[in-house]
């Protein structure tokens, strides 16, 4: 279906559709496969954003799939989207993933998964900073020896942290697991919860001083002492599932956002991505979603701050094929972008924003001159044949236009290695002489190992190995990985 057909179909529905925009496009910028997970607005001139970067591999184990060999980082930039600095978050003997950042009484909070090098432990990463970006408190969460996955956060009243994840090993049962913390990371309590188990967002309602814990199908109602209370399914339960985002919109309400199934006549439905603003007993108080017909969508995020106006938005044409991991297509995919009123069924526009590549939006946030800035990742797959993603983002204004875009790439980067791809030498240049080099094949042997740079410009010999594709890595005298990528011998 063309693109004006599109425009009438919506036009029928009272919405305005702006044509497709160009973001910019980006060819391979660093050897590493990045992510963007989660932003917020720290003031009106700075940004973070929290990103994984590390080699990507489908072939591990799927309870750490796209976690294994990979860090986080925290992003800062200005409100141009122009990067100034970054900081790293790792924890000796862990890969760390880092999914949720929070301001809380002017603290950063960022949590997530740190998982054992040697995949034994699975806990929950913590950070904390001050608002200045000075280091408070970096470690982890959990009792040794065990498994705690971790999935959401949210504060209460007493300004605690509130951690739900799921305990256990994964061979055997395992159940709902709450942490509560402070923002130096001293453990208040750890109560595990054995009345269900599985995947579960919460949200903490300040009317009736209770926990939501969000289910694919339910809502799990839990006192200030974590006494389950009362579970209630969705009104909505069977066309509505997969709720990536929760969004907090007062006292008495909070709208969801996933995926929603509507057959709109006898020839045509669709999954398309959709929200329900509901109250604390779970009756819907309004809906909405963003029509693009025949289509398979995915969720990519949805906030609001000071009017009614929510920004909500995803992936579009999300075909997954099976012989590829999600997000490594060979598709061109676009980003959607909608701006609607939260109480009502008006959608002031819908906007599509196109690239010759796989893009998907990995989620978003308003910030307080009611813009929205769109975090997402870009894979060339027409250019690259190495499954490695960039990280692109983009602002736009209340009226659908983009006004800044970029990607994110560390500017600090203080190590090289070339010609890549090469033949027999490997060329390191690096203004740290105190590091150690390993080179690894695709299935992850060692076939350099520990190699000690003593120099600012080494040559790593390669002409015993065999043609393919290779990934390094560099630690220091600790063990500690300070840089990773891939090389390609020809």
């Amino acid at each position: 279906m063309n693109y004006i057909t599109i425009l009438f179909s919506l036009l029928l529905f009272g919405n305005t559709f702006i044509f497709p925009q160009s973001i910019k496009s980006y060819k391979i910028h660093s050897p590493e496969d990045e992510t963007v997970e989660a932003g917020l607005e720290l003031q009106p001139d700075k940004y973070l954003f929290l990103t994984r970067h590390g080699v990507f591999s489908d072939t591990l184990n799927m309870n750490w799939w796209g976690i294994f060999g990979y860090n986080s980082r925290l992003y800062v930039s200005d409100s141009n989207l122009n990067i100034e600095d970054s900081v790293d978050l790792t924890i000796p003997d862990y890969y760390t993933v880092a999914y949720k950042i929070q301001l809380i009484r002017d603290t950063i909070i960022i949590l997530g998964r740190a998982i054992k090098t040697d995949l034994s432990e699975e806990h929950i990463f913590f950070s904390s900073f001050t608002k200045e970006l000075d280091s408070i408190q970096t470690g982890i969460l959990g009792i040794q020896g065990n498994y705690e996955l971790f999935f959401d956060a949210d504060t209460n009243f007493k300004g605690q942290i509130v951690i739900t994840a799921i305990s256990g090993n994964f061979e055997h049962e395992h159940h709902n697991l709450f942490i509560v913390t402070n923002n130096k990371k001293e453990l208040i309590s750890y109560i595990n919860d054995s009345t269900s188990s599985g995947y579960a967002r919460i949200h903490y309602n300040i009317s009736s001083n209770t926990y939501h814990l969000i289910g694919s199908f339910s809502v799990s109602f839990y006192d200030t002492n974590f006494c389950k209370t009362q579970e209630k399914g969705f009104p909505f339960n069977g066309h509505f599932f997969n709720q990536f985002y929760i969004m907090p919109v007062n006292d008495y309400s909070y709208a969801l956002q996933g995926l929603g199934f509507f057959q709109r006549n006898c020839e045509e439905s669709g999954l398309d991505i959709s929200y329900y603003l509901i109250d604390t007993g779970l009756s819907v108080l309004d809906s909405n979603y963003i029509y693009l017909p025949d289509s398979l969508d995915n969720a990519g995020g949805m906030d609001f701050r000071t009017t009614d106006s929510v920004f909500m938005g995803g992936t579009h044409n999300t075909n997954w094929d099976v012989t590829y991991p999600p997000q490594f297509e060979h598709e061109n995919h676009k980003l959607v972008l909608q701006c609607s009123n939260l109480y009502t069924d008006e959608i002031y526009w819908t906007t599509m924003f196109a690239g010759n590549g796989n893009y998907m939006m990995k989620n978003l946030f308003v910030t307080s001159d009611n813009q929205c800035v769109v975090m997402s990742t870009f894979y060339d797959w027409q250019s690259n044949p190495v499954q490695e993603r960039d990280i692109v983002l983009f602002k736009v204004n209340g009226n659908g236009v983009v006004t800044y875009s970029g990607y994110v790439n560390d500017q600090n980067q203080k190590f090289t290695s070339y010609p890549n791809p090469g033949t027999d030498r490997l060329n390191i240049k690096t203004n740290n002489n105190e590091l150690y080099f390993e080179l690894f094949d695709i299935n992850g042997r060692q076939v350099i190992g520990n190699k000690k740079i003593n120099d600012n410009k080494p040559v790593i010999n390669t002409s015993s190995l065999k043609p393919g594709i290779y990934f390094y890595r560099l630690s220091n005298p600790e063990n500690k990985t300070v840089e990773t990528g891939k090389w390609i011998k020809r």
